[in-house]
């Protein structure tokens, strides 16, 4: 059965080490991590390493049911993990999880007093794989230090992690670019040194070219056998080599010079290509980021359309519901107008009711024109009943005549008394009507006012959720006046019935008390075709013959037989 594997791997800013591949056992025999010692060396399979901050027996480690494990032992210097210390020193920490990609410290770093690193520690970043050969990662946030109630997005432990990733791939680059520089300095030595040594090649050709030709010079010159004309030709023909020779090789070279001109102008362009390649990328990448903006503007140009076309909708609405109101604005206008009409009606009725009380009271006699006058108010404010009325009530009068008590004085007194108060009372409802109705005209005012804001507001599409509040407020309050005009035209409609039946209780108050004189029902006949007269008479004669006191003979001479007969 295989076993547990944990691999460490050095960091930048780590003690140097060999990358190590440790076996882990169980809790009962863990893997010791410590400084070296003459019986222990450091090997790649265990976790001794040769730097003076750790500490013999500085931690262990052990694998259980798919987890590693680690304690601190008591070292001088602690353990670390993601930057975050076990415990105390000098004391046995309590046992942590690890995972791949934790990055555990060993001690810490000695630094002089010249701000340098005396001695390193161990910066390690783990590995671990389970017996079956499966890398263990993972584990709860929380127990990693990850999030935390309302904490960062990002764990302590990933953000360490990013830290000791992000300076470790600084170093890298670093390394690269030295070794850039370094090889850039090694091509240019090289370009350098391969043209010197084609500078000698050429003047070494030169030079051997020039020997043979002296060479070949001296020989013939030595040969004094052949003849002067051979000569000539065979130094002519040495020069003409000669020349031939270096005119070959200054285009050798020349043609040498093209051809690295050549390369560099290859190079060049090749360069060129990576970074025209690399802007139409970027270009393609631009593109399809203005095709993803293109797409959003227009899907918000829709959503707005829809949402104005939603508006316009409203607007229509509350032009709509701002006609209706106009209209009942309209009727509740009428229904003032009729108010007012009303009211100058009962308040001219009101002035005439006092005028006969005070005639009534005074003992004085009305005038025709005067009590015509009243009659038409009083039916104008329905005071009075209908002719025919009025002329059933004269008859009752005439038939009940015989009836009366002898105490007509003190009844007389009373229902004059009770007609007072219902016209005191009349006058009350009337002058209640009357705040009514000023009333009503301020808010129809106040309403007024409100519409005309409300049709320079319209034109505004931000303020329709304003105008549709006020639109309701306004539906409110219309409702309330039309129930207010509604209940006060009830009203007024009980207090003419009161008024009316008031002033029949006055004429039948008085009808015990009246002396009709026996004529009375010879214009029954007349009463019955002059509607207008019978009102005149069913009001004018009880009222005369109450007050004045002037009672037929006839009457009185039938009343004494009756008394005799009894």
């Amino acid at each position: 059965m295989q076993e547990a594997v944990m691999c460490m791997v050095a960091t930048p800013k780590s003690h140097p080490f060999e990358e190590r591949r440790i076996k882990v056992g169980p809790e009962s025999d863990p893997v010791k991590i410590g400084r070296a010692v003459a019986r222990t060396q450091p090997t790649d399979e265990n976790g001794v390493f040769d730097c003076k901050v750790l500490s013999r027996n500085h931690a262990i480690v052990w694998y259980n049911k798919g987890v590693f494990w680690i304690r601190d032992t008591k070292s001088s210097n602690g353990t670390f993990v993601n930057n975050e210390k076990l415990l105390a020193q000098g004391k046995d920490s309590d046992a942590r999880k690890i995972f791949s990609g934790d990055i555990i410290q060993l001690g810490v770093e000695i630094v002089e007093n010249t701000n340098k690193v005396a001695y390193g520690c161990i910066y390690a970043v783990i590995q671990c794989y389970n017996e079956e050969g499966k890398l263990v990662s993972g584990g709860n946030l929380e127990e990693i230090g990850g999030f935390k109630n309302g904490g960062t997005l990002l764990s302590d432990r990933k953000l360490f992690q990013m830290q000791q990733y992000l300076s470790e791939a600084i170093y890298r680059e670093k390394l690269r670019e030295d070794k850039i520089t370094e090889l850039m300095s090694i091509i240019e030595a090289n370009e350098q040194a391969a043209e010197t040594a084609w500078k000698s090649l050429v003047n070494e050709d030169r030079l051997l070219a020039k020997i043979e030709a002296l060479e070949a010079q001296l020989t013939v010159s030595t040969n004094n056998n052949e003849v002067d004309k051979l000569k000539e030709d065979t130094l002519t023909m040495i020069d003409e080599k000669t020349k031939f020779e270096a005119m070959t090789k200054d285009t050798i070279r020349r043609l040498q010079e093209e051809n690295g001109e050549m390369i560099s102008r290859l190079k060049d362009l090749e360069r060129s290509l990576d970074n025209t390649e690399t802007t139409c990328n970027q270009l393609r990448s631009t593109t399809a980021d203005l095709e993803n903006m293109l797409a959003e503007t227009t899907e918000m140009n829709k959503e707005q359309q829809y949402e104005l076309m939603n508006e316009e909708t409203y607007r229509i609405q509350i032009e709509d519901e701002l006609a209706n109101t106009k209209k009942k604005l309209q009727d509740i206008q009428q229904k003032f107008l009729a108010l007012s009409k009303t009211s100058v009606e009962n308040e001219t009725a009101t002035s005439l009711s006092r005028l006969l009380a005070n005639a009534l009271n005074g003992g004085s006699i009305i005038a025709q024109q005067e009590l015509t006058l009243l009659i038409d108010s009083l039916s104008n404010a329905n005071y009075l009943p209908t002719p025919i009325d009025a002329l059933k009530l004269a008859e009752n009068q005439h038939l009940e005549l015989y009836s009366a008590e002898n105490n007509e004085a003190p009844e007389n007194m009373k229902k004059k008394e009770d007609y007072l108060k219902e016209i005191l009372e009349l006058q009350a409802k009337n002058r209640k009507l009357e705040n009514d109705l000023s009333r009503i005209s301020q808010l129809n005012t106040i309403l007024q006012i409100q519409i005309a804001e409300e049709n320079a507001e319209n034109c505004h599409v931000a303020a329709a959720q304003n105008l549709s509040e006020n639109h309701s407020t306004e539906k409110r309050v219309l409702l309330d006046i039309t129930t207010e005009v509604d209940m006060e035209i009830e009203g007024e409609e009980e207090s003419s019935d009161n008024s009316g039946n008031s002033i029949l209780e006055f004429g039948k108050s008085g009808k015990n008390s009246m002396k009709i004189n026996d004529g009375l029902a010879q214009f029954s006949l007349l009463f019955s075709i002059a509607p207008i007269i019978a009102i005149f008479l069913s009001i004018f004669v009880p009222i005369n013959n109450r007050f004045f006191g002037k009672v037929p003979k006839s009457l009185e001479n039938d009343k004494k037989e009756d008394e005799k007969s009894k």
